[in-house]
């Protein structure tokens, strides 16, 4: 539930995500090695936390290059075909 409402507010609400839309996700990233999860007492209640597993920020790394390297192509397109290049 911290998850959803994290990423509700770092993205002033331009996305938002059902709790029954995100845990699979979690539950095949978690899968795959690229992330990791612990339960732990809270208030009383036992509650599952998510972090990023080594694998999986090398995996982010590497996907961050690649969406840099296509907002780099699309500026340069836009550029070309607005007079700028």
């Amino acid at each position: 539930y911290r998850i959803i409402k994290t990423v509700e507010e770092l993205s002033n609400g331009r996305i938002k995500f059902k709790v029954g839309t995100l845990y699979p996700v979690l539950k095949k990233l978690e899968k795959n090695g690229l992330v990791k999860s612990f339960w732990s007492i809270s208030n009383g209640s036992p509650r599952k936390y998510y972090s990023i597993s080594e694998k999986g920020d090398k995996v982010l790394d590497q996907m961050l290059d690649i969406w840099n390297e296509m907002v780099s192509l699309i500026n340069d397109i836009k550029d070309n075909l607005m007079g700028g290049g």
